[in-house]
């Protein structure tokens, strides 16, 4: 299980945990720097580095009051290819970090890509960290240093002690001298910055799939007859006789003249994607403002009552009682309508049938599911189960892939009332198959061990 993920980090053959912007490629990989992983590595020089052939016993990794043969090792020999001062600083915090660890210490936040060498500086020079005099200043907070006699680690900033994809904690994860009570929390923070990487790489599907949702629904209401798109000349006739709009920023998409407000109500809608409604001055706004937008939202409502021109911003409508799983709900209709917009015959075969898959929880926001978790939100009560377990427990349910390797159980976010989490599967290799638009039945689940990912077997709806 150790081994498993931390290969995930060290060995990836892509991008697929990362996010889009993040280059993987330029990161110091642990085999080039990593204290605890032997390696060929050249100086500045070119002069190649020979392996130590020092045996796993003789590292003596756990030692606190001086660098093992390998990071002393590291720190003589290696000078990282594309700039000295990167790979030291990154030494140099790998060096602090194993002694920060094997004190006790934990690491507080994990994240999913290399090591930022250019806000790491080395005050000291590599000399001070062989001896364990020098220090490490950090931007935009944290010092990294060694005190007192016996050469504690220590730091500035007890809030913010850093891990990334090739720091030490990766290897650390798989040493077996390291205490367990020291693998877990590694593990587990590794772990969640994973699912952390994996919920991002939903992120713009999801608001794509949003986005192509509200505006179906607008579209819907425009249909009616009821409703259309407002004109710079409407607009103009609900602005205040001693101004003029400018009509360089009149976005004729975000405006909607109401002719008719009976039997219409829209979509709540936020920032950019917000509504300008623009009512007939036949009706009173005051009178129809909840009936057009029932809660709480960004929109803005302008028409006329009593004979004075009035507007309605988003303050004066109620909040929505289930706020907090509107997200998941607003996304399970969103997906639904998706996949039935995506529905077709010419369903591609699968190369291959069963496949190893993430299975993560999800409000449908692009975080992972415990983050922005609150305690009265009904997804609340899923906070300790296990996602691939409950998905075997639903039997044959449909899912529909919204990028390549990355699905979602399409069904209803709702069950009796009750707002229930999103199901995301992402692969846990590369696939051949870009399967974006299309659906297909999970007929079993093998949920993995800890942290790992489920077998999963798809078969044709």
């Amino acid at each position: 299980m150790f081994a498993n993920l931390a290969d995930r980090f060290t060995n990836s053959q892509g991008d697929s945990f990362h996010a889009a912007w993040r280059d993987p490629s330029k990161s110091v990989t642990p085999a080039k720097v990593n204290t605890l992983q032997s390696a060929t590595a050249t100086t500045k020089r070119n002069t190649p580095n020979v392996r130590s052939g020092v045996s796993m016993g003789k590292q003596k990794r756990a030692r606190i009051s001086g660098l093992t043969e390998k990071q002393a090792e590291a720190l003589c020999h290696m000078r990282k290819e594309r700039n000295s001062d990167d790979a030291d600083s990154l030494v140099a915090y790998n060096a602090w970090l194993q002694d920060y660890l094997l004190q006790g210490n934990k690491i507080t936040n994990f994240y999913d890509y290399p090591f930022p060498s250019s806000r790491f500086e080395v005050v000291g020079g590599m000399d001070g960290v062989k001896d364990k005099s020098a220090h490490l200043r950090a931007e935009p907070r944290g010092t990294y240093y060694w005190k007192g006699e016996d050469k504690k680690a220590a730091t500035s900033d007890t809030f913010w002690v850093p891990a990334y994809t090739d720091t030490i904690d990766k290897q650390m994860m798989v040493d077996e001298s390291v205490p367990e009570e020291i693998r877990r929390h590694l593990l587990k923070g590794v772990g969640g910055a994973e699912e952390g990487s994996r919920a991002h790489g939903f992120h713009h599907a999801f608001w794509e799939i949003k986005s192509g949702y509200q505006k179906h629904q607008i579209q819907k209401i425009i249909d009616t007859r009821n409703v259309r798109y407002a004109t710079y000349e409407d607009f103009e006739q609900y602005t205040p006789s001693d101004s003029k709009p400018n009509k360089a920023y009149f976005d004729s998409n975000r405006v909607v003249y109401v002719a008719d407000p009976r039997d219409v109500t829209f979509p709540e809608t936020y920032g950019a994607s917000s509504l300008t409604i623009l009512l007939d001055p036949e009706y009173d706004v005051d009178d129809w403002k909840n009936k057009l937008v029932r809660w709480w939202d960004h929109s803005t409502i302008i028409g006329y009552s009593e004979g004075k021109l009035t507007r309605i911003r988003d303050s004066r409508h109620p909040h929505n009682p289930f706020s907090h799983d509107k997200d998941p709900m607003d996304a399970a209709s969103a997906l639904t309508w998706y996949a039935d917009s995506h529905r077709n015959d010419d369903t591609p075969a699968l190369e291959q049938t069963e496949l190893p898959m993430f299975v993560d929880f999800s409000k449908g926001d692009g975080f992972a599911f415990k983050t922005f978790l609150y305690e009265d939100s009904k997804l609340y009560a899923f906070k300790d189960e296990n996602p691939a377990e409950y998905l075997a427990t639903l039997g044959a349910v449909k899912v529909t892939f919204v990028a390549k390797g990355r699905a979602v159980v399409t069904a209803d976010c709702r069950k009796s009332g009750v707002a229930l989490p999103l199901v995301c599967l992402t692969a846990a290799t590369p696939m051949s198959q870009d399967l974006t638009g299309y659906t297909y039945t999970v007929s079993s689940v093998e949920p993995g061990g800890a942290l790992e990912p489920a077998m999963v077997t798809f078969l044709p709806i």
